[in-house]
């Protein structure tokens, strides 16, 4: 969980984020798009810590 105290984990972030709602827009199948669009809670959920943390 190192990864989320450096400073690359937020545009990392944000790209994956963007990605999995972008596959769960284009998603051909009911299952994929449901997939993708929990894929994209977590990516969130994992951003907002992210920002939430402290700066130190």
């Amino acid at each position: 969980m190192r990864f989320f105290h450096s400073r690359a984990a937020m545009p990392v972030l944000i790209v994956l984020l963007l990605a999995t709602i972008t596959a769960a827009g284009l998603a051909t199948s009911w299952t994929l798009s449901i997939v993708m669009w929990l894929s994209s809670a977590v990516l969130a959920a994992a951003l907002f810590a992210t920002l939430m943390q402290d700066a130190d």
